[in-house]
Protein backbone atom coordinates (compact mmCIF):
# COMPACT_ATOMS: atom_id res chain seq x y z
CA UNK A 1 0.00 0.00 0.00
CA UNK A 2 1.35 3.26 -1.01
CA UNK A 3 2.01 6.02 1.38
CA UNK A 4 1.77 8.91 -1.08
CA UNK A 5 -1.29 9.74 -3.34
CA UNK A 6 -0.99 10.60 -6.84
CA UNK A 7 -3.22 13.90 -6.03
CA UNK A 8 -0.09 14.45 -3.16
CA UNK A 9 2.92 13.55 -5.69
CA UNK A 10 0.70 15.95 -8.12
CA UNK A 11 0.72 18.89 -5.92
CA UNK A 12 4.08 18.18 -4.89
CA UNK A 13 5.39 18.40 -8.37
CA UNK A 14 3.16 21.91 -8.79
CA UNK A 15 4.99 22.90 -6.12
CA UNK A 16 9.15 22.05 -6.18
CA UNK A 17 9.10 21.10 -9.73
CA UNK A 18 10.25 17.21 -10.72
CA UNK A 19 13.64 17.65 -10.31
CA UNK A 20 13.34 18.44 -6.34
CA UNK A 21 10.84 15.80 -6.14
CA UNK A 22 12.41 13.76 -2.99
CA UNK A 23 10.84 10.73 -2.99
CA UNK A 24 13.44 8.36 -2.09
CA UNK A 25 12.90 4.82 0.01
CA UNK A 26 9.22 5.72 -0.10
CA UNK A 27 6.88 3.48 -0.74
CA UNK A 28 4.76 3.56 -3.06
CA UNK A 29 4.06 0.30 -4.17
CA UNK A 30 0.67 -0.25 -6.66
CA UNK A 31 0.10 3.60 -7.21
CA UNK A 32 -0.87 4.80 -10.56
CA UNK A 33 1.77 7.31 -11.77
CA UNK A 34 1.04 7.32 -15.31
CA UNK A 35 1.87 10.12 -17.54
CA UNK A 36 3.56 12.02 -14.91
CA UNK A 37 6.50 14.20 -15.31
CA UNK A 38 8.90 12.95 -13.14
CA UNK A 39 12.33 14.12 -14.62
CA UNK A 40 14.88 14.52 -12.58
CA UNK A 41 12.67 13.31 -9.52
CA UNK A 42 14.99 11.29 -6.41
CA UNK A 43 13.19 7.92 -6.18
CA UNK A 44 16.37 6.35 -4.87
CA UNK A 45 15.54 2.72 -3.16
CA UNK A 46 11.51 3.29 -3.80
CA UNK A 47 9.17 0.75 -3.81
CA UNK A 48 6.99 1.21 -7.06
CA UNK A 49 6.50 -2.51 -7.05
CA UNK A 50 3.48 -2.96 -9.51
CA UNK A 51 3.00 0.48 -10.11
CA UNK A 52 1.82 2.11 -12.97
CA UNK A 53 4.35 4.60 -14.81
CA UNK A 54 3.04 4.01 -18.53
CA UNK A 55 4.37 6.92 -20.13
CA UNK A 56 5.67 8.54 -17.56
CA UNK A 57 8.36 11.27 -18.58
CA UNK A 58 11.28 9.85 -15.79
CA UNK A 59 14.24 11.25 -17.69
CA UNK A 60 17.57 11.79 -15.64
CA UNK A 61 15.51 10.88 -12.83
CA UNK A 62 17.53 8.49 -10.09
CA UNK A 63 15.57 5.00 -9.56
CA UNK A 64 19.08 3.60 -8.33
CA UNK A 65 18.02 0.61 -5.79
CA UNK A 66 14.49 1.12 -6.69
CA UNK A 67 12.29 -2.26 -6.28
CA UNK A 68 10.40 -2.01 -9.42
CA UNK A 69 8.54 -5.07 -9.59
CA UNK A 70 6.09 -6.02 -12.17
CA UNK A 71 5.64 -2.25 -12.87
CA UNK A 72 3.49 -0.66 -15.88
CA UNK A 73 6.52 1.33 -17.29
CA UNK A 74 5.11 0.55 -21.01
CA UNK A 75 6.25 3.60 -23.60
CA UNK A 76 7.43 5.66 -20.43
CA UNK A 77 10.82 8.03 -21.15
CA UNK A 78 13.77 6.72 -19.31
CA UNK A 79 16.39 8.49 -20.94
CA UNK A 80 19.54 8.85 -19.03
CA UNK A 81 17.54 7.51 -15.55
CA UNK A 82 20.06 5.43 -13.12
CA UNK A 83 18.94 2.48 -12.65
CA UNK A 84 21.68 0.52 -10.82
CA UNK A 85 21.15 -2.15 -8.98
CA UNK A 86 17.54 -1.78 -9.75
CA UNK A 87 14.68 -4.51 -9.36
CA UNK A 88 12.98 -4.17 -12.55
CA UNK A 89 12.05 -8.76 -12.55
CA UNK A 90 8.45 -8.76 -14.26
CA UNK A 91 8.44 -5.09 -15.57
CA UNK A 92 6.85 -4.32 -18.60
CA UNK A 93 9.41 -1.97 -20.75
CA UNK A 94 7.82 -2.06 -23.78
CA UNK A 95 8.55 1.05 -26.44
CA UNK A 96 9.84 2.67 -23.44
CA UNK A 97 12.69 5.04 -24.23
CA UNK A 98 16.05 4.07 -22.44
CA UNK A 99 18.72 5.84 -24.16
CA UNK A 100 21.84 6.33 -22.70
CA UNK A 101 20.33 5.08 -19.38
CA UNK A 102 23.05 3.69 -16.96
CA UNK A 103 21.41 0.22 -15.79
CA UNK A 104 24.57 -0.58 -13.81
CA UNK A 105 25.92 -4.42 -13.26
CA UNK A 106 22.67 -5.68 -11.03
CA UNK A 107 20.47 -4.80 -13.69
CA UNK A 108 17.18 -6.75 -13.67
CA UNK A 109 19.11 -9.13 -11.48
CA UNK A 110 16.79 -12.30 -10.97
CA UNK A 111 16.47 -13.07 -7.16
CA UNK A 112 15.49 -16.43 -6.46
CA UNK A 113 13.37 -16.83 -9.41
CA UNK A 114 15.28 -17.46 -12.41
CA UNK A 115 11.87 -17.82 -14.57
CA UNK A 116 10.87 -14.12 -13.76
CA UNK A 117 12.37 -13.33 -16.38
CA UNK A 118 10.25 -14.96 -19.21
CA UNK A 119 7.74 -11.88 -17.94
CA UNK A 120 10.31 -9.31 -17.99
CA UNK A 121 9.49 -7.48 -21.25
CA UNK A 122 11.67 -5.03 -23.27
CA UNK A 123 10.39 -5.38 -26.81
CA UNK A 124 10.37 -2.98 -28.49
CA UNK A 125 12.36 -0.49 -26.32
CA UNK A 126 14.86 2.10 -27.02
CA UNK A 127 18.28 1.22 -25.10
CA UNK A 128 20.75 3.13 -27.65
CA UNK A 129 23.74 3.69 -25.84
CA UNK A 130 22.54 2.16 -22.44
CA UNK A 131 25.18 1.19 -20.11
CA UNK A 132 24.55 -2.76 -19.51
CA UNK A 133 28.45 -3.76 -18.90
CA UNK A 134 27.81 -6.85 -17.07
CA UNK A 135 24.54 -6.95 -17.33
CA UNK A 136 22.11 -10.27 -16.09
CA UNK A 137 19.66 -10.37 -19.12
CA UNK A 138 19.52 -13.95 -18.45
CA UNK A 139 16.10 -15.11 -20.70
CA UNK A 140 14.83 -11.43 -21.28
CA UNK A 141 12.65 -10.46 -24.26
CA UNK A 142 14.30 -8.19 -26.25
CA UNK A 143 12.69 -8.50 -29.61
CA UNK A 144 12.83 -5.46 -31.46
CA UNK A 145 14.94 -3.45 -29.22
CA UNK A 146 17.08 -1.25 -29.98
CA UNK A 147 20.36 -1.16 -28.62
CA UNK A 148 22.75 0.41 -30.49
CA UNK A 149 25.86 1.46 -29.85
CA UNK A 150 25.57 0.05 -26.10
CA UNK A 151 27.67 -1.04 -24.05
CA UNK A 152 26.84 -4.93 -23.56
CA UNK A 153 30.62 -6.14 -22.59
CA UNK A 154 30.23 -9.15 -20.28
CA UNK A 155 26.83 -9.05 -20.27
CA UNK A 156 24.76 -12.43 -19.82
CA UNK A 157 22.14 -12.83 -22.22
CA UNK A 158 21.43 -16.40 -22.50
CA UNK A 159 18.53 -17.55 -23.49
CA UNK A 160 17.42 -14.22 -24.92
CA UNK A 161 14.93 -13.45 -26.92
CA UNK A 162 16.84 -10.69 -29.47
CA UNK A 163 15.00 -11.35 -32.68
CA UNK A 164 15.26 -8.60 -34.85
CA UNK A 165 16.97 -6.30 -32.27
CA UNK A 166 19.20 -3.58 -33.44
CA UNK A 167 22.82 -3.72 -32.07
CA UNK A 168 24.40 -1.94 -34.52
CA UNK A 169 28.19 -0.72 -33.04
CA UNK A 170 27.24 -1.86 -29.70
CA UNK A 171 30.08 -3.50 -27.74
CA UNK A 172 30.32 -7.01 -27.08
CA UNK A 173 33.08 -8.03 -25.78
CA UNK A 174 32.83 -11.17 -23.71
CA UNK A 175 28.62 -11.34 -24.02
CA UNK A 176 27.00 -14.49 -23.25
CA UNK A 177 24.26 -15.60 -25.83
CA UNK A 178 24.28 -18.91 -25.41
CA UNK A 179 21.12 -19.77 -26.66
CA UNK A 180 20.01 -16.82 -27.32
CA UNK A 181 17.17 -16.39 -30.29
CA UNK A 182 19.24 -13.96 -32.85
CA UNK A 183 17.00 -14.51 -35.88
CA UNK A 184 17.35 -11.33 -38.04
CA UNK A 185 19.28 -9.47 -35.57
CA UNK A 186 21.40 -6.41 -36.43
CA UNK A 187 24.76 -5.85 -35.49
CA UNK A 188 26.16 -3.99 -38.47
CA UNK A 189 29.97 -2.93 -37.34
CA UNK A 190 29.45 -4.68 -33.68
CA UNK A 191 32.36 -5.55 -31.91
CA UNK A 192 32.10 -9.49 -31.91
CA UNK A 193 36.00 -10.69 -31.64
CA UNK A 194 36.57 -13.73 -29.78
CA UNK A 195 32.61 -14.64 -29.34
CA UNK A 196 30.95 -17.89 -29.21
CA UNK A 197 28.07 -18.57 -31.10
CA UNK A 198 28.60 -22.01 -31.75
CA UNK A 199 25.21 -23.71 -33.51
CA UNK A 200 23.84 -20.00 -33.09
CA UNK A 201 20.49 -19.74 -35.30
CA UNK A 202 21.68 -16.65 -36.84
CA UNK A 203 19.76 -17.03 -40.41
CA UNK A 204 18.95 -13.39 -42.01
CA UNK A 205 20.92 -11.65 -39.57
CA UNK A 206 22.64 -8.42 -40.08
CA UNK A 207 26.40 -8.47 -39.53
CA UNK A 208 28.14 -6.30 -42.52
CA UNK A 209 31.22 -4.47 -41.19
CA UNK A 210 30.99 -6.42 -38.25
CA UNK A 211 34.44 -7.25 -36.14
CA UNK A 212 33.96 -11.21 -35.72
CA UNK A 213 37.81 -11.64 -35.56
CA UNK A 214 38.66 -14.96 -33.96
CA UNK A 215 34.69 -15.91 -33.51
CA UNK A 216 33.64 -19.58 -33.06
CA UNK A 217 30.59 -19.91 -35.08
CA UNK A 218 30.92 -24.13 -35.44
CA UNK A 219 27.54 -25.49 -36.52
CA UNK A 220 26.02 -21.92 -36.47
CA UNK A 221 22.88 -21.35 -39.03
CA UNK A 222 24.22 -18.26 -41.15
CA UNK A 223 22.02 -18.95 -44.10
CA UNK A 224 20.83 -15.65 -45.74
CA UNK A 225 23.06 -13.48 -43.21
CA UNK A 226 24.52 -10.45 -44.60
CA UNK A 227 28.38 -10.77 -43.81
CA UNK A 228 29.75 -7.92 -46.43
CA UNK A 229 32.42 -6.47 -45.28
CA UNK A 230 32.71 -8.33 -41.93
CA UNK A 231 36.33 -9.52 -40.60
CA UNK A 232 36.17 -13.03 -40.04
CA UNK A 233 40.17 -13.21 -39.55
CA UNK A 234 40.47 -16.38 -37.88
CA UNK A 235 36.90 -17.25 -36.99
CA UNK A 236 35.48 -20.67 -36.83
CA UNK A 237 33.17 -21.98 -39.37
CA UNK A 238 33.53 -25.66 -39.68
CA UNK A 239 30.36 -26.82 -40.09
CA UNK A 240 28.16 -23.88 -40.07
CA UNK A 241 25.14 -23.16 -42.63
CA UNK A 242 26.35 -20.55 -44.92
CA UNK A 243 23.44 -20.90 -47.80
CA UNK A 244 22.71 -17.52 -49.28
CA UNK A 245 25.30 -15.77 -47.01
CA UNK A 246 26.32 -12.51 -48.55
CA UNK A 247 30.22 -12.79 -47.47
CA UNK A 248 30.98 -10.02 -50.77
CA UNK A 249 34.64 -8.07 -49.58
CA UNK A 250 34.42 -9.61 -46.08
CA UNK A 251 38.01 -10.53 -44.64
CA UNK A 252 38.51 -14.72 -44.58
CA UNK A 253 41.96 -14.53 -43.69
CA UNK A 254 42.21 -18.14 -41.58
CA UNK A 255 38.96 -18.66 -40.84
CA UNK A 256 38.31 -22.35 -41.04
CA UNK A 257 35.37 -23.25 -43.34
CA UNK A 258 35.86 -26.77 -43.26
CA UNK A 259 32.62 -28.70 -43.87
CA UNK A 260 31.01 -25.47 -44.07
CA UNK A 261 27.63 -25.27 -46.21
CA UNK A 262 27.18 -23.24 -48.61
CA UNK A 263 25.16 -22.86 -52.16
CA UNK A 264 24.38 -21.56 -55.34
CA UNK A 265 23.33 -18.38 -53.87
CA UNK A 266 26.48 -17.64 -51.61
CA UNK A 267 28.21 -15.07 -52.73
CA UNK A 268 31.92 -14.81 -51.66
CA UNK A 269 34.68 -11.92 -52.26
CA UNK A 270 36.16 -11.59 -55.22
CA UNK A 271 38.67 -14.70 -56.03
CA UNK A 272 37.92 -16.64 -53.04
CA UNK A 273 37.28 -20.36 -53.70
CA UNK A 274 35.31 -21.97 -51.00
CA UNK A 275 36.83 -25.74 -52.24
CA UNK A 276 39.85 -25.15 -51.28
CA UNK A 277 39.06 -24.55 -48.01
CA UNK A 278 36.90 -27.35 -47.85
CA UNK A 279 33.64 -26.00 -47.60
CA UNK A 280 30.96 -28.10 -49.00
CA UNK A 281 28.25 -27.69 -51.91
CA UNK A 282 25.71 -30.46 -51.22
CA UNK A 283 24.04 -31.80 -54.37
CA UNK A 284 21.40 -30.49 -56.12
CA UNK A 285 18.34 -32.86 -55.91
CA UNK A 286 17.42 -34.04 -58.76
CA UNK A 287 13.49 -33.80 -59.99
CA UNK A 288 12.51 -37.36 -61.55
CA UNK A 289 11.65 -36.72 -65.62
CA UNK A 290 7.79 -36.73 -65.79
CA UNK A 291 6.40 -39.07 -67.00
CA UNK A 292 2.90 -38.51 -69.69
CA UNK A 293 0.43 -40.87 -70.55
CA UNK A 294 -0.60 -40.23 -74.17
CA UNK A 295 -2.43 -43.40 -74.52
Amino acid sequence: MSSLTREQIKKGIGILGSSRLNLRSQTLRGLNLAKLTLSGADLFRADLSQARLDQADLRQANLKGARLRSAKMAEANLEGVNLQGADLSGADLSGANLSSANLGARVITVQGDFDTWQKTNLGGANLSAAKLRGANLARARLRKCRLAGADLSEANLELADLSEADLQEANLAGINLHRARLTGIRLEAASLQGIRLAGAGLAQAHLAGANLRDARLIEADLSHADLRGADLTGADLRRANLSGADLSQANLASVNLQGARYDADTKWPAGFNPALSEAILPAVAMRPAQVFDWW
